[in-house]
């Protein structure tokens, strides 16, 4: 069962698509788990105020690159973040 947030499961369990990820489990019928089976950390952070930093990043990599979840709309692009993907090698 999915322990990471009860708040998704129940969203998810009762097909209401109020959180993005609920509503991309529902989408594309994907099968949902434990955080640790069906997520990938992507850069470890253990400073906090760098968090939102590095999402957007790898939001506007992942939307560069096509690999971004449909619900997930990157906003407008920022130059800053396009010229660190330009120079640097996102995950795949």
């Amino acid at each position: 069962m999915f322990r990471a947030c009860p708040l998704h499961k129940k969203k998810i369990r009762n097909n209401n698509p109020q959180s993005l990820y609920a509503l991309h489990i529902l989408n594309n019928k994907h099968e949902y788990g434990p955080m640790e089976k069906t997520m990938t950390i992507l850069k470890p952070v253990k400073n906090t105020s760098l968090l939102t930093p590095y999402e957007q990043f790898f939001i506007q990599a992942f939307h560069k690159s096509g690999r971004l979840v449909s619900e997930q709309n990157p906003g407008e692009p920022k130059p800053l973040l396009q010229m660190a993907i330009n120079t640097s090698h996102p995950p795949t």
